[in-house]
Formats: C-alpha cells, sequence, structure tokens
C-alpha cells in the first residue's frame, strides 16, 4: 500500500505544472475543465475570439489567426471550439457547425505546425454523431462510419485532425454524446422547461441517446 501511494504521489508531480492551451474553454464543458487543470497545478492558456480580452490569447479561426509565439512551449492542446447543434438546422446554421469546426482545427493546427517545440498531444472534440442516428448495435472506434449531416460533420472535422498526426503529435478525438450536468447544458434547458411543465420530443421512442456527465467526461 505504501508503494501505492508514492508511485501516485509521483505520478501526480510529473503530471503537474503543464502547460495547455484551450479552445472553447468558455464553454459549458471548457469552463469545468479548465478549473478542474488549475486545481491540478496546470497552467491554462485560453483562445478568444474578443481582441480586448487581455486575460486570453487573441485568435480569429474564420480567418486563420493565432499568433503562434504567444503559444509557444505548450504541453497539449484541447480543442472544444465550434457551433453547437442544437437549435434549427436552417442552410445557414448546418454551415456554421461545419465551418466552426474544420476552421478551428485549421487554424489550430497551422499553428501549432509553426512552432519551434510542438505540444505532444492535440485533442479536438468530436461526437458520436459519426455513428449516424440511432445505430443498431453499439459502437466504438473500429465502427464504422455512419449517414447524415453529423455524421459528414465528424467525418471531415476528424481528418482535419488527422493531418497533424504526420508531424509526430499523438492526436486524440474523443467521440462523446450529449453532455449531462446540473450547471448547464441540455439538462439545464430540460429542468427549466419542466418547472413550466413543459416537454419537448426530441425523437422517437426506438431513437437512443447516448450521454455522458461532465465529470466522467
Amino acid at each position: 500500500m505504501i508503494q501505492i501511494n508514492f508511485y501516485s504521489t509521483q505520478l501526480h508531480t510529473i503530471m503537474k505544472n503543464r502547460k495547455i492551451l484551450i479552445s472553447g474553454s468558455g464553454g459549458f464543458i471548457g469552463n469545468y475543465l479548465a478549473a478542474n487543470l488549475r486545481a491540478n497545478g496546470d497552467k491554462v492558456l485560453s483562445l478568444s475570439r474578443n481582441p480586448t480580452d487581455s486575460s486570453k490569447i487573441f485568435w480569429a479561426p474564420d480567418n486563420g489567426i493565432l499568433d503562434n509565439e504567444k503559444i509557444e512551449g505548450i504541453d497539449a492542446v484541447i480543442n472544444l471550439a465550434g457551433e453547437s447543434i442544437f437549435g434549427y438546422w436552417t442552410r445557414a446554421k448546418k454551415k456554421r457547425i461545419m465551418e466552426s469546426r474544420v476552421n478551428s482545427v485549421r487554424t489550430l493546427a497551422a499553428a501549432i505546425r509553426r512552432l519551434k517545440t510542438p505540444p505532444k498531444v492535440f485533442i479536438s472534440a468530436s461526437a458520436v454523431g459519426y455513428y449516424g442516428i440511432n445505430p443498431a448495435k453499439i459502437c466504438d472506434e473500429n465502427s464504422s462510419k455512419g449517414a447524415g449531416f453529423l455524421a459528414d460533420v465528424c467525418e471531415i472535422w476528424e481528418r482535419e485532425c488527422a493531418e497533424l498526426s504526420n508531424t509526430g503529435i499523438r492526436v486524440v478525438n474523443p467521440r462523446f454524446g450529449v453532455v449531462i450536468d446540473n450547471s448547464g447544458g441540455m439538462l439545464k434547458s430540460l429542468v427549466r422547461l419542466a418547472k413550466f411543465k413543459t416537454t419537448i420530443n426530441y425523437a422517437t421512442k426506438e431513437d437512443t441517446l447516448a450521454w455522458i456527465s461532465l465529470k466522467d467526461l
């Protein structure tokens, strides 16, 4: 038992003081993640589209703008940027969903390639939408791509990330579903509706919903 505790302490010490860049750190998931990383002793660098926010690094992914000198020395990049999929899917909305993800990855990848010392890992969120709507079996990372708009988005999204693998950087695309927590996201919206005794049918009874708690994610 003493050996296990000693090992755990050493491992915790090794993994502290990392320098981690996060896009989307102000969002539901990113805010929680950044707080936990800081509590672990890591330094978190956040990106912002607001040029007047001096506490964050400015970027404009739609225009491919990110000063790579300001992110020199990072150990890891976590990309959570992207237009929310919730809402009415007009042609303009679908365009924003696709382009926000592709442009974010391209801008980050281009900045990483310009670094003198690149990060060891690039983690860029993907989604269970890759497997299509209501797949007929349990899916894992070896399962084939499904059909539909979200599946196409995920495929293109991940393909953009894969380009960085050629540089020797480890690329990870966690495909997660709806993130559940009382502090925000879908659950908070449903709770708000429930107070007014209102419910919304998102699908038929045969459809499935993949979800994960914010803490587990």
